[in-house]
């Protein structure tokens, strides 16, 4: 939609639409309309809508808290986002990783770089294709690579589902983003 006053009254019409959490059907629409808001750009509506209808037990709890997640970490609340994270349940399963990647990265932000080595090194061994950015921005964070030392840390995302993940831990380690990164 090209057409701002359009899209802002479609986005007031979504936004302002009422469920039934107990309908099925009215459920999938919910999870469409957070979807629509997701992949449009507006993470920040996505999340108000998502946090704003009870969705336990909901086929797409897992999609619900990634855009959480996503979130938190897009705005900077990193310390939200992993008290975020430890109130999600042991079947909570996110793709590529997410939250075995934002328990390591919590932490290291708690100082408890022993422990992130642990679940990196579990990490590392679990994964088929392992992340090589997300083990660049590690090795920034801790201390075990500068973070001016190697300018293609993202020329090959291979997850950038996981972006919002990689721009807070860049923030962390200071590394300077590129145009790669950008587009």
């Amino acid at each position: 939609i090209k057409s701002e006053v359009i899209q802002n009254e479609i986005n007031t019409f979504l936004e302002n639409t009422n469920f039934n959490n107990s309908l099925t059907e009215d459920k999938n629409i919910f999870y469409f309309f957070i979807k629509y808001f997701y992949e449009t750009g507006n993470l920040s509506k996505a999340y108000e809508l998502s946090k704003s209808r009870s969705y336990e037990g909901d086929s797409n709890i897992n999609y619900y808290k990634n855009i959480e997640l996503n979130y938190l970490l897009s705005t900077y609340q990193l310390e939200d986002a992993c008290l975020s994270r430890e109130n999600f349940s042991e079947d909570t399963n996110l793709e590529n990783y997410l939250l075995e990647k934002i328990d390591i990265f919590c932490l290291v932000l708690k100082d408890s770089v022993l422990e992130a080595e642990l679940l990196n090194s579990i990490l590392i061994e679990t994964e088929k294709n392992i992340d090589q950015t997300f083990q660049e921005l590690y090795k920034v964070i801790i201390g075990q690579k500068s973070n001016t030392e190697d300018k293609k840390i993202f020329e090959n995302l291979e997850y950038p589902d996981l972006i919002f993940l990689y721009s807070a831990m860049a923030r962390i380690g200071e590394v300077p983003l590129n145009e790669s990164f950008l587009t």
